[in-house]
């Protein structure tokens, strides 16, 4: 009679207590990681007539278009570049910090807008593309450095004075991985 009553109990205790130690521990809480740009988006140097509107827009892959009454010139132009590793299969989304519009300054103290960053993805799976954020899915296989290429519209109106410069900004990105 003990046996039917002990050899039950003795089981689920041990069984129980198999199933706790096959359960996985607890992950860490993930933290957003901010990263800087390998190298920064550059506008090169342009000129505006005072009062009039327009806008210089470089592409993710680094090809400068004006808009508007601008008249591009010289100067270095390139787009922005960032370089980070991740575990391959994630879901994974990156966010400008500050989100568009802001504004950036040039080396002679000028202030123009920033209405736009777009992002190209070197590798891995797009799920979602946006003004200022990127949504995607990390490499999969063995290579986990990602590279993501940012291009952006500079807007000029014709309440901010003709201030000719090579325009860029040291713009960071915020990565969440899932």
């Amino acid at each position: 009679m003990w046996k039917q009553i002990i050899y039950p109990l003795l089981f689920l205790v041990i069984g129980g207590g198999n199933v706790l130690a096959q359960m996985p521990p607890n992950l860490p809480q993930r933290t957003p990681l901010v990263v800087s740009p390998s190298m920064s988006l550059m506008f090169g140097d342009f000129w505006y007539a005072s009062g009039t509107n327009g806008s210089v827009t470089v592409s993710p892959s680094g090809v400068r278009t004006p808009g508007g009454k601008v008249f591009l010139l010289g100067g270095n132009v390139q787009q922005g570049q960032f370089e980070f590793n991740l575990l391959p299969g994630r879901i994974v989304v990156v966010r400008s910090d500050p989100m568009p519009p802001f504004q950036i300054s040039s080396p002679n103290g000028g202030l123009i807008n920033i209405t736009n960053l777009l992002f190209e993805l070197a590798s891995g799976t797009y799920l979602e593309r946006g003004n200022g954020y990127i949504r995607f899915r990390s490499n999969s296989g063995s290579n986990p450095l990602h590279r993501l290429y940012m291009g952006g519209t500079l807007e000029v109106d014709h309440s901010f004075p003709s201030n000719p410069g090579v325009y860029y900004n040291q713009i960071q990105l915020t990565i969440e991985a899932y």
